[in-house]
């Protein structure tokens, strides 16, 4: 009879324990970054970010977190295998979105940990996620799962790639909002994105640190689009269905190796973004110059430079409703060595990064942020810039048009793409033959509703300067 009592007890218990965790909803999302460790053989510093909800819950991140260093499988109880906790450093407040109210924040957590030549994961699980996702059936039932991967078993040395912007999407009633998932590499590896799944690590509620398993049910996040070469996030012409939603970026980094691309190693950031009724209307950035030149060029323009090198970026903002005072926001200057940021006056601020001379060459992406202070609710735009570090002598050469991203493309109904001036676009299919004019919003926003005549296949939307170009495809 005693036993049965104890029995009964522990089962209640545990029972109390699972109801109290499911009503610790603030996880909000995070990644896992990490760096090796000059002269120390094979130990990495990791770095922990988790995004922290603070609306509607006193529920806090503790003082510690569970990293769990799974060896050559994603089993963190597997041989080889082990967990050690990592430590908060920092707290930090994000750039705001709401007139005096911070509805989410930044926990820091950090650590060194020893990692022998092997195929790694690294991962985490918190607290239960936010409450009503929307895009996730009864999201405050689902954990929050992270993780990172690294490939060190030919030897090797690598950094994880570093997300350069940390401002969250917040998208206000249908308006077509620019962000960015884009990451920097220091080793100069090759970065591919795509969205992917988010994760929970179901036997995280009897404390083992097993495989993890995709959410069920989930949809994709029906806003964005993500670059896969640029991580630029594109917003799509969904329809508005107010909320917040849950977007999981991963980069995944290749390095050759014996003439071989081979991926070493991905971060995945598990992040949410909210769409409000709003109607307040998105600041933009709608060009910058290089250097000393006072030609205006369009932000998805590559800008050469060689190592060693100091280049200066006049970047110009506008914003429709009058009033509003902007403000230029970048994470780049704590991520990228020799970058910072300066405003120069209401609408301009000048980005400035003296490149490394040991910078391996390649592409690399830097972002900037627009905001304005409109009440309620702040609009804002993230955008990517694109540099390419070379040896060659630089020139400039403008006899070929500037290619642009459109979102979605392929498309079915209609596409959405932006001019880095408000002008006429003409369309024309594969052979060249006319199909339409359309002329764009005065932020330079053409979106194109083809009739059921146009039948699937390529086309083409070149700007009336003939200085810009976008690829369609018409499903």
């Amino acid at each position: 009879m005693k036993r049965n009592t104890v029995r009964f007890l522990s089962l209640l218990l545990g029972c109390f324990c699972l109801a109290t965790q499911a009503w610790a909803t603030h996880a909000a999302g995070g990644e896992i970054l990490y760096e090796p460790i000059p002269g120390s053989g094979s130990r990495y510093h990791v770095i922990m970010r988790l995004y922290q909800n603070t609306a509607g819950t006193p529920v806090r991140f503790g003082e510690q977190v569970p990293l769990i260093c799974s060896k050559n499988s994603c089993d963190g109880t597997g041989t080889g295998s082990f967990k050690v906790d990592l430590l908060r450093t920092r707290r930090l407040a994000p750039d705001v979105v709401r007139c005096n109210d911070e509805t989410f924040e930044t926990h820091v957590f950090e650590g060194d940990v020893e990692l022998p030549t092997a195929r790694w994961t690294l991962s985490t699980f918190a607290e239960n996620r936010s409450l009503g996702i929307r895009n996730i059936g009864q999201s405050n039932t689902h954990n929050l799962y992270i993780e990172s991967f690294l490939d060190n078993s030919t030897g090797l040395v690598n950094s994880s790639p570093k997300f350069t912007a940390y401002k969250l999407p917040y998208l206000g009633g249908n308006q077509l909002s620019q962000y960015s998932s884009s990451a920097f590499d220091i080793d100069g590896d090759s970065l591919v994105y795509q969205v992917v799944a988010p994760l929970e690590n179901m036997a995280a509620r009897i404390n083992q640190a097993a495989c993890p398993n995709e959410i069920s049910p989930y949809r994709a996040a029906p806003h964005f689009t993500v670059d896969a070469a640029t991580g630029a996030l594109l917003p799509t012409s969904a329809r508005i269905e107010l909320g917040e939603y849950l977007l999981p970026i991963r980069v995944d980094e290749y390095r050759k190796l014996n003439n071989v691309w081979t991926k070493i190693g991905s971060v995945t950031r598990d992040q949410i973004y909210w769409l409000n009724r709003s109607t307040n209307s998105t600041p933009t950035i709608t060009g910058l110059t290089v250097n000393s030149s006072t030609t205006t060029q369009p932000l998805e323009q590559i800008i050469k430079v060689n190592p060693g090198r100091t280049v200066a970026l006049t970047l110009t903002a506008s914003d429709t409703d009058t009033g509003q005072k902007l403000r230029f926001v970048s994470d780049v200057p704590t991520i990228v060595p020799g970058t910072a940021i300066q405003t120069l006056n209401a609408t301009q601020a000048r980005l400035t990064w003296a490149v490394p001379t040991n910078l391996p060459f390649g592409r690399y992406r830097l972002t900037v942020a627009v905001a304005d202070d409109g009440c309620p609710l702040n609009a804002s735009e993230v955008r990517t810039i694109t540099f390419l570090v070379t040896d060659q002598v630089l020139a400039t050469t403008t006899g070929r048009p500037l290619y642009l991203p459109a979102s979605p493309n392929p498309f079915r109904s209609q596409v959405s793409f932006k001019l880095s001036t408000p002008q006429t676009v003409t369309i024309t299919d594969g052979l060249g033959r006319l199909v339409e004019h359309v002329t764009s919003r005065t932020d330079g926003t053409v979106t194109w509703h083809p009739t059921s005549s146009v039948a699937p296949g390529m086309y083409f939307a070149r700007s009336a300067d003939g200085k810009q170009l976008v690829r369609l495809v018409r499903e």
